[in-house]
């Protein structure tokens, strides 16, 4: 090989090796934070593939693309929806790649499509408190394999959980909900196979569990439920089987927390416990009903039985020694009554010590009347530690006996003063402990506050313990914003101009003088082309093809094949284009600023963009179809939308085989 050609290869690695450092370079997705709706914020940890949202209320609908996340979708790894956060906007994390997302128990509400098609999620906690699912909100979540409900839903939108093809059981946390499951809410989920149903729980005409979106029943689905039930109606009249809950044992774990259950005089629960520690437990009921338990041994041995705690309680109460690490089963029915109930297995007490976390002391003529303070607001802010190992707070009163914890003070005998031990005292089961409450006086410090561009001036008192402001005197008025314009931004076709102002002040910066948009909106859905003239007569939606204006990809086809851009007024051309090569035109006229396409027939089967639809095409389909990494791209080619690839998927191709060519005629 000569010199020449050994320089040239050497040329062209090292400009290789430069073009694909330049290009991952490029590509590099980097921290990123800001807001997102009123009282709300995000940021995004590159590194873990974090993202964290965070503040108060509602965060914002948002489009497909319209979140400030969707750039980087790809390389989020887990979300994080921090405390305080009531609803989650429509498509907010819309093709996220998240395997996991944390919810907060503030949440209300999740919108339409916030984590349609989120695949890599395998399992959820929704949780309590949460009232509403909009439609399509999990829609192509193919993951999740198993999914428990809360019971505080109301609303089960239509396609709620719509083709999430891993899916196998469904159940409640309680079987007191009262939802309705929307139409088709678990659609095309083909491995379904479990259901429990709640008593009260509804469904919506248009069948939400057990079939495809086209009515295709699902006929190895089990519902369980109780007789007389809607779930036993429906099961009943779509022909699934049905198995009537209560006429063998439930078998539930019991741990330190509440459980609650539906009870009649025709079932038996029984619970299952196993001792952390050896020692005597107490275990009881609180409910409205008439119960009785039995405690049993691991083999079913009967331990003890009880049907009422005394005269005037017709909860049961069992007191036994329970050896650490050892199963044991406990029995649960109702005397002829329907209704809820709650048991609760706790540690009989040996010692009992109190704490109060009291970040500030209290202060006279703050928080008492008279010299008395009122401790109603300090329960809240007491924990107590059973035996030295098991740890509560006083607002965890669900795991006692409420007559039998209860919180008191001695302020009526002995008056709480600033100095020495002013005790508040906790009995749990005949045991008391207690702890001190801290006093103080007032702390004033005088404030000189100059004004600032909102707020005016002022002199006064503040004390630092309890935040009483005193003697407050007014003194400058707000300044106000003293803004000059930073820089100018021209409006173009897509984008708003303004002039971006900024306070000499304080520097905050502001868009002014907005200029609106020059170009005109265009909107429309994206469908499959059917037959020669533009033919499409069901409307068949593909996802995921680009939308090209000026040598750009603009936006993407969603689940429903809609899209929209904004274009230049004059003559304009937008071109539809598939990841095959696949592409048409449509020519845009100059008018007026809003233009609907209407439903957009697009072919699909030229894979190889040859001109011609033939076996060629339908060879590399078969081939494309296996290729399970790739399917996102081929969601396009699912034409029945049942989640695989097959020859029903090809049904239209025949239309244009004979044609030979594949030129923009075909939608003429």
């Amino acid at each position: 090989m000569g010199k020449k050609m050994i320089s040239l290869i050497l040329s062209l690695s090292v400009l290789l090796s430069l073009s694909f450092a330049l290009y991952s370079a490029a590509f590099a997705v980097e921290d990123d934070a800001g807001t997102y709706g009123d009282n709300i914020t995000y940021s995004f940890d590159a590194q873990s593939g974090v993202l964290t949202v965070s503040g108060t209320g509602d965060m914002k609908n948002t489009t497909t693309t319209g979140a400030p996340w969707y750039p980087y979708r790809t390389s989020i790894k887990s979300i994080v929806i921090e405390e305080g956060i009531t609803g989650i906007g429509r498509y907010c994390f819309y093709y996220a790649n998240a395997e996991s997302v944390s919810f907060p128990s503030t949440l209300i509400k999740i919108g339409n499509r916030a984590f349609s098609h989120c695949s890599a999620i395998t399992s959820l906690e929704l949780p309590e408190g949460l009232e509403t699912l909009e439609p399509y909100v999990f829609e192509n979540c193919t993951g999740i394999t198993s999914l428990v409900l809360p019971s505080s839903l109301v609303t089960i939108g239509a396609y709620v959980f719509c083709a999430c093809s891993s899916l196998t059981a469904l159940s409640f946390s309680s079987m007191s909900c009262q939802a309705q499951l929307g139409n088709y809410a678990f659609a095309d989920c083909s491995l379904l196979q479990n259901a429990v149903i709640p008593s009260e729980v509804t469904f919506a005409d248009y069948s939400p569990l057990g079939f495809s979106r086209n009515g295709e029943t699902q006929y190895d689905l089990t519902i369980s439920g109780y007789k007389d039930s809607p779930a036993y109606y429906y099961a009943v009249a779509k022909g699934f089987n049905f198995v009537e809950l209560g006429k063998s044992y439930t078998v539930l774990n019991l741990a330190q927390e509440k459980q609650e259950c539906f009870v009649t005089d025709s079932e038996t629960f029984l619970y299952l416990f196993t001792p952390s520690e050896s020692g005597n437990y107490v275990i009881y009921s609180q409910s409205s009903i008439d119960i009785y338990a039995n405690l049993y041994t691991e083999d079913m041995l009967l331990i003890q039985s009880n049907d009422d705690a005394s005269d005037a309680n017709r909860d049961f109460k069992i007191t036994a020694f329970l050896e650490k690490d050892k199963p044991y089963y406990i029995s649960v029915g109702a005397n002829k009554m329907v209704g809820d109930f709650r048991i609760i297995v706790m540690p009989e007490i040996k010692t009992l010590s109190v704490s109060l976390n009291q970040t500030d002391p209290l202060i006279y003529g703050i928080d008492s009347v008279d010299g008395v303070f009122d401790i109603e607001p300090l329960k809240e802010k007491i924990s107590f530690v059973i035996n030295g190992v098991y740890t509560y707070n006083y607002s965890d009163e669900l795991y006692l006996y409420a007559d039998n914890c209860t919180v008191y003070d001695n302020q009526k005998d002995i008056p709480w003063t600033y100095q020495g031990e002013n005790p508040i005292y906790l009995t749990v089961e005949n045991t008391t402990a207690s702890c001190s409450v801290a006093i103080s006086e007032h702390s004033f410090e005088k404030v000189v506050k100059e004004a600032t561009c909102l707020e005016e001036g002022a002199e006064y008192l503040y004390c630092s313990h309890c935040s009483e402001i005193r003697n407050y005197v007014s003194g400058e008025p707000a300044l106000g914003h003293d803004f000059e314009v930073k820089s100018t931004v021209n409006a173009t076709y897509e984008r708003d101009g303004y002039d971006l102002c900024e306070c000499t002040r304080c520097g905050l910066e502001e868009k002014q003088n907005i200029v609106p948009k020059t170009g005109r909106l265009v909107k429309g859905n994206i469908v499959l082309l059917e037959n020669i003239g533009g033919v499409h007569n069901s409307n068949i939606p593909l996802e995921g093809i680009s939308i090209y204006f000026d040598g750009r990809v603009k936006t993407v086809t969603d689940s429903s094949g809609y899209f929209e851009l904004y274009v230049p007024r004059l003559n304009a051309v937008v071109t539809v284009k598939d990841s095959f090569g696949q592409s048409r035109s449509i020519s845009i006229m100059n008018g007026h600023t809003e233009l609907d396409l209407g439903f957009v027939p697009f072919l699909i089967y030229d894979i190889n963009n040859d001109g011609a639809v033939n076996a060629r095409d339908y060879s590399k389909f078969l081939t494309l179809a296996k290729d399970t990494s790739n399917s996102e791209k081929l969601k396009i080619f699912d034409v029945n939308k049942d989640g695989s690839l097959n020859s029903e998927d090809w049904v239209y191709a025949k239309n244009f085989i004979p044609l030979h060519y594949t030129d923009e005629n075909l939608y003429n």
